[in-house]
């Protein structure tokens, strides 16, 4: 599962420390954190991120998603890497626009074509963040909720260690867990900023569906991933061009 902490208003912060590779190697302690979006944070969340001395972050959110980060008087001491993923954003308005032409049956087809993009249209964005763990800096990447781009940095990163996929996708699935408080911390920001979003019925059903990660969106990764460039292994190392056997160094004991 990894390791878990107790924040009051991050969710879904996970490390990975004490997951085993097939070959019986464990995961370091301290090295890469996941997580969803950090804008939300009290002073004792940040006091506790603070405590877990972060040397980068690396966030994959668009403009348009962002919060207002109060995080951000802590990060003069952190290098704060922007590098936006413009897929898997279903926060701006022109998303929920769009959103409400859907039916709740289309979702998944949404979410497996969106995997489908996330090797080209993330490339960039996930090459940094191995590049920061073999600098061998502490690292923090996270999107909005924590699932999609997180998700599959996570999946990356856990497959070229050599992870079971089975692990892979229980932790790919944990997401889940942290779905309706996330939920309930969006809407506690709208109704502090005096944004007074109303939802139909049908499109209150189609967040809750988006809301959550289904293992055959992984799955589909997985096999664009192996059909078009041999597997997930050849993809980091020949496209994002990451040196797997460094990365098993920094990160596995």
């Amino acid at each position: 599962m990894g390791q878990l902490f107790n924040f009051e208003k991050i969710v879904n912060f996970r490390s990975f420390a004490g997951l085993k590779t097939a070959e019986n190697a464990t995961i370091k302690d301290g090295r890469i954190y996941r997580s969803a979006l950090l804008d939300f944070a009290t002073p004792n969340d940040m006091d506790l991120l603070q405590s877990l001395a972060p040397d980068v972050v690396v966030d994959f959110r668009l403009e348009g998603e962002k919060q207002g980060e109060g995080i951000k008087l802590i990060l003069d001491s952190i290098d704060y890497q922007a590098k936006p993923i413009d897929v898997g954003n279903f926060f701006s308005p022109d998303q929920i626009s769009a959103l409400s032409e859907l039916k709740s049956e289309d979702i998944g087809r949404l979410f497996e074509k969106m995997y489908k993009e996330f090797p080209t249209c993330g490339a960039v964005q996930f090459k940094t963040v191995f590049d920061a763990i073999l600098a061998n800096e502490r690292v923090v990447y996270h999107c909005s909720a924590g699932k999609d781009r997180t998700g599959v940095m996570s999946y990356l990163i856990l497959s070229v260690l050599g992870v079971p996929y089975d692990d892979i996708m229980e932790n790919y699935l944990e997401s889940n867990r942290y779905a309706e408080a996330l939920h309930q911390l969006f809407r506690e920001n709208r109704r502090k900023a005096g944004h007074h979003l109303t939802i139909s019925e049908e499109l209150e059903a189609l967040f809750k569906k988006i809301r959550y990660v289904a293992p055959e969106y992984l799955d589909v990764l997985d096999k664009t991933l192996v059909e078009n460039y041999g597997g997930v292994v050849p993809y980091v190392e020949k496209v994002l061009k990451v040196d797997t056997d460094a990365l098993k160094k920094v990160l596995l004991k």
